[in-house]
């Protein structure tokens, strides 16, 4: 039946209703109508836990209406109080009800908005026993509706389906609404009411068919909701905008939410649902910039459900049980809307995941894992809708690996690689192979998310693994095209890591210094010194590690863990006197500088060395004009040895002396006189080299010796002083023993009268021998009193009992008219000062005359 045209005839139909209630029928039974009261109080009380879901239900009621072209369908919720009341209006623009909406209302299970349309339905009401609920909170709910005036009072008997009419409150008429006023019992419903209001779910206006507009006023606030479609964006497909207005504040906010709308076609036969084969659900994503914004959301079967644990907002057209408050979850057409929402939930990872990179859509491309999201539910339906997801998502190709050109890939062949095995903006091992492993980094921020899909986190012992790939594949030249920050971070990552070390060993990741890598197990691999004074002596099969790398401290610290063995200085020592420990022919390929940077390293790292003089090494030597290379019989030409021969004879025809090349001194201390001082001590404390001739080498007499006898006695005696001066000072040697002993005597001298003989047969002039036996054959030799250590070989230096015999022996080959009584006199006075000496005298006065004849 069409609404009433006119108020006359509004009134009539309401007679009519009520006539066909049994109003008016004497005879009706007072048993049933008191059951039917008691059944409505029973609804009206117990339907819902909560008294304020009749406020979802008066929005349901509005929305299921119908509306005029042009008009921007809105409810209007307004609570109020005063002296003695507690209302709550509600005012929709509709067209009006009709009298089968009227009707519907003073019905159970009477509702005409069950009815599908082309085998789709489009309207919330169902059970018509929803309206009931307001009677949880009134006593008596006034309407008004075009030219329909009524209202329900609970307290008269069956008051909750009998339209009464009465007029609407004239300061509360709003023309060309529909409106409900709602006298509330308490205090504390009003209370509920109020909060209730004021924590409105806007959401819910995304799935109704018709509402745009939804205000809210209390004695305390005015809000205003309005829903818009948005569809201008392609990357992001339907985007509803739900603003709020709080009109006192001034303030306002707003909430978008990505649609993506799925039908589910076939739906299996229902009573509830007759004649509907599709039915439509929508998940709505919430997004603030283009990005996911994660929340709690609810389940809408058009009107709020509960929260079932998901990150976006599901809607469906879900059997409910009477209260509104649960899923009837046994339900084939609920289990067949579970699958249409798993099939819309892939279609909206498909559509996120192809948005445009670049574009608004990049956020939603990236982020959208934020909404798999699910927090258990007591109900399996729930959480078995989470699951069917998950697996789904899993065969999919909806991630993008680190090498975008590779298209999307199925998440368990992904890797999620943690920032700290990345080099800046690429992964540290970034081979084709391992690119299309990694999962792109865009997904950082959902890579937690993203393990429920088989997306693995890289261990360390995949890193390893990746090592090895990534170096078979790059090679060496890969290696060396990365910078000292990237082989840094290796090793910072793999130290110390036990398990992996046996892989680790076999890859050639060790630079050397000449360009090279070679692996850990390399022979002869050392770590360079982290000093600037690193030598590595040529000739020598080594291989050193680059400088640079190891200078680098968590390099270092890396290779050595691995097992290289640092280069130190006492290495370098031993292997420089491994290298000189063969013939002169074994260093034969090896240049000057060579051996010169050899001596330089040993003497600044003497320390170093067993001992604290030059080893024995191979040096450059000069012989007149003539170079070559030798370990002993060195001499070092310096001015200020004493005596200062080398320089004197090195040039002079079968010179033994080869001396240290100047090379050495000209480079080692070169400007620092103290070093070059340092230099020649720490060479001159070897036996093997000297700055003055040596005479005797192995108890035998030296060719220096021989060399020296035969240009100038005077010098060699100067050496043999030398060797005295140390005996004495150092006990160097035993001169008792020395072929010394026997040979310098031996050596021909120029005598003061002109003749050569012996060392032996003459004399010292000294001062003291000259006034005592002044007839003696003394040696022509300068400054007299320096001989004096001669007596040691034998030769008279003082007047001795010997030196006395000698001088009387003297004085008897003279002429006795030459031979002065007085000195022959103080002769024998000497002689006989020395009693110890009798034996000597008595031994040599038998073979030589020496009484002197009285005159």
């Amino acid at each position: 039946m069409s609404a009433a045209g006119s108020k006359a005839e509004a009134d009539v139909q309401i007679e009519q209703l009520r006539r066909e209630r049994g109003c008016e029928q004497e005879n009706q039974s007072a048993v049933v109508r008191s059951s039917l009261n008691s059944a409505l109080e029973i609804i009206s009380d117990e339907l819902y836990q909560n008294p304020s879901h009749f406020l979802l239900e008066l929005i349901q009621n509005a929305d299921d209406n119908q509306f005029s072209p042009g008009v921007t369908p809105s409810l209007s919720l307004t609570l109020s109080s005063g002296p003695g009341f507690y209302h709550l209006r509600t005012d929709c623009n509709e067209v009006g009800f009709t009298f089968d909406d009227i009707n519907a209302i003073t019905q159970v299970r009477q509702s005409t908005k069950k009815k599908a349309t082309d085998g789709q339905r489009g309207y919330i009401g169902e059970k018509g026993i929803g309206f009931k609920s307001v009677f949880k909170v009134a006593d008596t709910v006034n309407i008004a509706s075009g030219h329909y005036d009524f209202k329900f009072d609970r307290k008269r008997e069956l008051g909750m389906i009998l339209p009464i009419p009465s007029t609407f409150p004239t300061r509360q008429r709003l023309l060309g609404h529909t409106q409900f006023l709602l006298q509330l019992s308490s205090q504390d419903d009003y209370k509920k009411i109020q909060h209730d209001l004021h924590n409105m779910e806007p959401q819910l206006l995304i799935f109704l068919r018709n509402i745009q507009r939804l205000e809210v006023q209390t004695d305390h606030a005015r809000k205003t909701y309005r829903v818009r479609s948005d569809t201008s964006v392609a990357a992001l497909g339907e985007i509803v905008k739900i603003s709020l207005d709080h009109q006192d504040e001034r303030v306002s906010d707003e909430m978008r939410y990505t649609i993506v709308r799925h039908e589910a076609r076939g739906m299996p036969a229902d009573t509830r649902r007759e004649g509907v084969v599709a039915s439509e659900v929508v998940l709505a994503f919430p997004i603030e910039d283009a990005k996911p914004k994660i929340s709690p959301q609810k389940a809408f079967a058009f009107l709020p459900i509960d929260d079932f644990g998901f990150k976006f907002l599901i809607h469906a057209d879900f059997l409910l049980v009477a209260s509104r408050e649960g899923l009837d979850y046994g339900r084939p057409w609920n289990l067949a809307l579970r699958n249409a929402l798993q099939a819309a939930f892939l279609a909206a990872v498909k559509r996120f995941a192809t948005a445009p990179a670049d574009g608004p859509g990049r956020g939603l491309r990236y982020m959208w894992p934020k909404y798999i999201k699910h927090h258990r539910h007591a109900h399996n339906f729930w959480n078995h809708l989470h699951a069917n997801i998950v697996s789904d998502l899993r065969t999919q190709r909806i991630l993008e690996s680190h090498n975008s050109a590779t298209g999307h890939r199925k998440p368990f062949k992904l890797r999620y690689l943690p920032p700290k095995f990345r080099f800046g903006e690429n992964p540290l091992f970034d081979c084709p192979s391992l690119m299309k492993a990694y999962l792109s980094f865009e997904y950082d921020h959902v890579h937690e998310e993203l393990r429920l899909l088989g997306v693995e986190r890289t261990s360390l012992a995949d890193l390893g693994t990746d090592f090895v790939k990534w170096v078979l594949e790059v090679g060496r030249s890969g290696l060396g095209a990365k910078s000292s920050e990237w082989h840094c971070q290796v090793a910072s990552i793999f130290h110390e890591q036990r398990d992996l070390r046996s892989h680790l060993v076999e890859l050639p990741i060790i630079p050397l210094r000449d360009g090279s890598w070679v692996s850990a197990k390399q022979g002869h691999l050392y770590m360079a010194s982290i000093t600037d004074d690193e030598y590595v002596p040529k000739g020598i099969n080594l291989s050193v590690v680059d400088k640079i790398a190891s200078q680098d401290p968590a390099r270092r610290r890396f290779y050595e863990w691995l097992g290289v063995q640092p280069y130190t200085c006492s290495q370098v020592c031993r292997l420089i006197l491994e290298l000189h420990s063969g013939n002169a022919a074994s260093i034969q390929g090896r240049h000057r500088l060579d051996l010169l940077m050899d001596t330089t390293y040993l003497f600044l790292n003497s320390s170093h060395l067993d001992t604290d003089e030059a080893p024995e090494i191979y040096f450059l030597v000069n012989n007149q004009g003539t170079s070559s290379r030798r370990k002993s019989q060195i001499y070092l030409d310096d001015r200020n040895a004493k005596p200062a021969l080398i320089g004197k004879y090195k040039d002079n025809p079968g010179s033994p002396f080869h001396v240290l090349d100047d090379f050495y001194e000209n480079m080692i201390g070169a400007d620092n006189s103290s070093l070059r001082v340092k230099f020649r001590a720490w060479l001159l404390r070897s036996k093997h080299i000297s700055r003055v001739p040596v005479l005797i080498r192995g108890q035998q007499l030296t060719p220096e010796w021989q060399f020296l006898r035969s240009v100038s006695v005077l010098d060699l005696l100067l050496v043999v002083e030398r060797v005295w001066e140390k005996a004495t000072a150092d006990r160097l040697f035993d001169l008792t023993n020395s072929e010394l002993l026997r040979e310098v005597p031996k050596l021909q001298i120029q005598c003061r009268d002109g003749k050569l003989r012996r060392l032996s047969e003459t004399a010292i002039p000294t001062r003291e021998l000259l006034q005592a036996c002044p007839h003696l054959p003394f040696a022509a030799l300068p400054n007299p009193e320096r001989w004096t250590f001669l007596d040691t070989f034998g030769i008279l230096v003082r007047p001795s009992t010997a030196a006395r015999l000698q001088e009387l022996d003297a004085l008897s080959n003279l002429a006795i008219e030459l031979v002065d009584k007085d000195v022959v006199h103080e002769t024998y006075r000497g002689l006989n000062q020395y009693r110890d000496s009798e034996a000597a005298i008595i031994a040599q006065v038998p073979r030589d005359p020496a009484l002197f004849p009285r005159r």
